[in-house]
Formats: structure tokens, sequence, C-alpha cells
């Protein structure tokens, strides 16, 4: 009976220690990741803000000494333009119910009206300021949705380089304006061929549809950049980085 009593409290002792060992380092781990995942994500922000920058400066300023140094080191290895950093700023202003459509809306309607060199300093000057922003200052500029806004000239240009299954995905996903104006700078069986495939291409991802789009806006400054057409008086080739 002795020896059953003690075979049970080195099992109970056993179990118990292997549960504290799990307990413990599970939530070391957690702690450490938290941690680690909290100085990644304000090392993202700073490195938007700028390292040097007031604005950093003012984030990090109730930060003691080594966290602060921690951040500095991580900010400043992240590129520029990393996708986490804008996904990070996407959502934190979207948590604060800012988009800034109407703002982008306002400068992609007035752009037009500037000359090429004075809409070059703007826009630089923004980039550098905020260059996480780049991706919706280049919509500003030119989406796919503005193909709509090309002569016929300058689409039956692009037309000739596109191959129909990339141009059929891009179209998937694009406007009935769009469409049209690209059907009508096309043959009659040309249009109809195009038609079908898009009836049947089946269900595409929105990467697919977004890389398709891609290719052809970048055929299109290719093409500007090399004399073949005109885009607009901003020469979106030029200024679209």
């Amino acid at each position: 009976m002795k020896n059953n009593n003690s075979n049970s409290e080195l099992s109970k002792k056993i179990v118990q220690d292997s549960m504290d060992k799990i307990s413990k380092r599970a939530k070391s781990i957690l702690v450490c990741y938290v941690k680690c995942l909290y100085e990644s994500r304000l090392a993202r922000i700073i490195a938007i803000l700028g390292c040097d920058s007031p604005e950093a400066n003012e984030a990090l300023e109730n930060k003691d000494s080594l966290s602060r140094k921690n951040i500095l080191d991580r900010a400043k290895v992240i590129p520029m333009f990393d996708k986490y950093a804008i996904k990070e700023v996407d959502d934190i202003l979207a948590s604060f119910d800012y988009d800034f459509k109407n703002e982008y809306n306002n400068i992609k309607n007035n752009l037009l009206n500037l000359e090429h060199d004075e809409a070059k300093k703007i826009i630089e000057e923004f980039r550098n300021e905020l260059p996480v922003m780049q991706d919706k200052l280049n919509d500003c500029l030119f989406n796919f949705n503005d193909l709509q806004n090309l002569n016929d000239r300058a689409i039956q240009i692009l037309l000739k380089e596109l191959d129909q299954q990339q141009l059929a995905k891009a179209l998937k996903g694009a406007s009935t304006e769009v469409q049209d104006r690209i059907f009508r700078n096309m043959s009659k069986t040309t249009a109809n061929m195009l038609k079908e495939d898009l009836q049947f291409i089946g269900p595409l991802s929105l990467s697919e549809v977004d890389e398709a789009k891609s290719f052809i806006l970048k055929t299109l400054f290719d093409l500007e950049k090399n004399g073949k057409l005109k885009i607009n008086s901003l020469q979106p080739s030029e200024l679209i980085k």
C-alpha cells in the first residue's frame, strides 16, 4: 500500500512539474512574442515617420532608453516601401475612420490642370513626406479605369501589344466604361471573341485580376516612355514609381 502511495505521489509530482513547465514556458514565449510584435509594429510606424523626424521623437518620448534603441534599430532596416508597413498604416487610419477619399479625389480631379513640372514638384514633395502613401498617389496619377480617357489611337496602339487572355483577365474586373472603350477599338470579330473569353474564363482571384491590370498599365507606360503614344499632359510614366 505504501509503495502504491509513493508511486502515486511520484506520478502526481511528475505530472504537476510537467504541467508547470508547459505553463511557464508557454506563457514566457507568449510574453516574448507580444513584446517583439509590439516593437516590430512600432518600428514599422517609426520607419514611415522617419527615424530622425520630430514625429518619431514624439512617438517614442515615453519609452525607456532600451526600448527606444530596440525600436529605432528595427526601424532603420525596414525598407521605405515595406508592404507590412503600408498595411499597418492603412489599418491604423481605417481604425480612426480616415480614408482621405475626398482628398484623393480632389488630387485626381485637379492634377491635370497643373503644368507637368509643377505637378512633378508637388508629387515629389508629397512622396518624400509620406512615401507609404505611394500606391494611393500612383492611383491618383493613373489607374486602370483611366483607360477610358485615352484617345482611340492610343488604345489601338496599346491593344497591339497585349495578349488576349491577359486582356480578358484584366477586363474581368474592369468597369463597363473601360470594357466598352476597349471593344470599340477592336474589329467586330476580335471584340466578339474577347467577349466570349470574358464569359467563359471562369472565376478569378483578385490577385490574378490585379496582376493582369498591372501588366497592361506597365505596357502602356513603356509605350509612353518610348514616345509611341501620349497618355495625358502629366506624362504618368515619368511620375509613377
